[in-house]
């Protein structure tokens, strides 16, 4: 974990990967404190989506090193508009404790779109280029 702090700025790279559930727990709480009580915007760079809908109020995506789409997290988990945030919501939701059944990501976007829709509506998780157990 490294980070970078400024009088009213904090930016962590990766503050939780590789830590044990218990201790990635002690460090959100420790950073949501820490910007509730000092009032201090904090940036957290992370791939792990747990982590944003848990302590961040807004998101950037970012593809290739480049911005692909910004909002309120709730508004870009529940209404991703680009591919790259899709694929981040697709991820999210094989991370959840749902019934699972293998699919192939489509590449039209319409189809990747219907597809989400299935997903949520049926409370399924999406695997991705995985084996069937």
């Amino acid at each position: 974990m490294r980070s970078f702090s400024q009088k009213e700025l904090l930016v962590f790279d990766e503050p939780t990967s590789a830590l044990d559930p218990m201790t990635t727990e002690s460090i959100l709480s420790l950073l949501q404190t820490i910007n509730r009580t000092q009032h201090i915007t904090i940036v957290v760079i992370t791939h792990e989506m747990k982590v944003i809908q848990q302590i961040c109020n807004r998101v950037a995506v970012l593809d290739e090193g480049r911005i692909q789409e910004t909002g309120p997290v709730s508004e870009v988990f529940s209404h991703p508009q680009t591919r790259a945030a899709k694929r981040l919501v697709l991820a999210r939701m094989q991370d959840a404790d749902v019934p699972c059944v293998k699919l192939e990501l489509p590449e039209d976007d319409k189809e990747l779109a219907a597809l989400m829709a299935y997903v949520k509506a049926h409370n399924l998780k999406v695997l991705e280029g995985e084996e069937h157990v």
